[in-house]
């Protein structure tokens, strides 16, 4: 069967991705936090959650052996792998962040979504399956907004890991294509938490928000899900819009 890995799968964005690749008859295995035992229950055996916090990448290993054990590699024809998860926070100039702050946001943002693509290239460098994998980054990786240095700075990191890693993989038998996509300005928890701060980023999004110029998760999913499941990719590229 076919199948999808998606990581920040219980909110938002990913949780609207998450229903339209099951609805389009692929097995959906969710990494998140918590679970979402309402989609698990309306999705029997079709829609899994693996509870687990990206932060902690001493153990992407034996994550990335969990989601392979449960996943046919053998009958699949397609498999996908979309990094999703990500944190604003620290939401704070650079000279005022705490060191751990800073941290977690490169190991959320940047360190794992290159680990867990790593493994993923390694785990199905014999199949021959149509895989695919697609970073979730953002506009803010070349937009910069006081406060936001952290975020943008590892949004752009994983932008050039996309580019590299799709550069490599030209030359593999069995080659993986990954891109990079910024959804825009969508109307999610995490833009909430930017509007809520004092900086001038929550400023633009606020007036985004009251003008009603932010997307709605449903809609952005549904765009990703026509890249994902489509005949072409545009592997080695970041698309700046949907």
């Amino acid at each position: 069967m076919d199948a999808a890995i998606l990581t920040g799968a219980s909110r938002g964005i990913g949780r609207a991705l998450a229903v339209r690749l099951v609805s389009a008859g692929l097995r959906v295995i969710c990494i998140a936090r918590e679970a979402d035992p309402e989609l698990v229950s309306r999705y029997p055996g079709q829609l899994l959650f693996i509870e687990y916090d990206l932060k902690r990448t001493e153990g992407l290993a034996e994550l990335a052996e969990m989601v392979f054990r449960m996943v046919d590699l053998s009958e699949a024809k397609r498999l996908l792998w979309i990094n999703n998860a990500g944190q604003c926070a620290p939401l704070s100039y650079a000279g005022s962040a705490a060191p751990e702050a800073l941290a977690e946001n490169i190991r959320v943002n940047l360190t794992a979504p290159m680990i867990l693509s790593s493994l993923f290239i390694r785990h199905t460098e014999g199949i021959s399956a149509d895989k695919r994998i697609l970073n979730v980054t953002s506009s803010s990786s070349k937009f910069l907004y006081e406060g936001m240095a952290a975020y943008s700075a590892s949004k752009a990191g994983l932008d050039v890991f996309t580019r590299c890693a799709a550069l490599e993989q030209r030359h593999a038998p069995n080659p993986v294509l990954i891109a990079s996509v910024w959804p825009g300005m969508v109307d999610t928890d995490m833009q909430a938490e930017v509007r809520a701060a004092e900086l001038p980023a929550g400023k633009r999004l606020t007036e985004a928000y009251e003008s009603g110029a932010l997307a709605s998760p449903d809609s952005v999913a549904d765009k990703l899900a026509a890249l994902l499941l489509g005949e072409s990719f545009p592997s080695g590229h970041v698309l700046e819009s949907l």
